[in-house]
């Protein structure tokens, strides 16, 4: 079934694939951004200053707040806006999923506009991947999932990497 036939409320149901499939949808976007993290890490000058900022953040809030807002507060809230509301409404325009995908990625890396190059490359292709994920799957629960999952892992390597004692 092509995104364009997909609902606003469609989305919110779970996927009906096996969960088998779901899972192998998921294990192929992490190989894939995890690939490009690691090709990324070779330039650790621009990571190192996207890294600053989350740095700062886990250095001065208290860490249940930042694991709230960074694992569960961006992403159901981002991927609500940018690939539930955005690129579904725009897929039911001429744009098709190619154009809505490229349209909402676009705003969703604008709204991270406070990193370094490469890591609004990395963020835009995460976009993709989230915009791939909603059309295979047909549901936003593994968008936000993923998301999720990633902010995670992110923000747990931040903490146990902060030089400042966590609260």
């Amino acid at each position: 079934m092509p995104i364009d036939e997909v609902n606003f409320k469609s989305i919110f149901s779970w996927p009906r694939r096996p969960l088998k499939e779901v899972a192998l949808l998921v294990a192929a976007a992490i190989a894939v951004f995890f690939l490009f993290s690691l090709a990324a890490s070779f330039f650790s000058d621009q990571l190192q200053s996207d890294l600053s900022l989350f740095y700062k953040l886990v250095e001065n809030s208290p860490t249940i707040l930042v694991l709230l807002i960074v694992t569960l507060g961006s992403p159901i809230s981002e991927e609500l806006l940018f690939r539930g509301y955005l690129m579904n409404r725009l897929s039911l325009t001429r744009l098709g999923f190619v154009g809505a995908t490229f349209i909402s990625t676009t705003g969703w890396t604008l709204l991270h506009s406070g990193y370094s190059t490469l890591g609004l490359v990395k963020v835009f292709l995460a976009g993709v991947i989230l915009s791939w994920l909603l059309w295979k799957t047909k549901s936003l629960w593994i968008p936000i999932l993923f998301h999720a999952t990633n902010n995670l892992l992110f923000i747990v390597y931040i903490i146990s990497t902060s030089k400042f004692p966590v609260i």
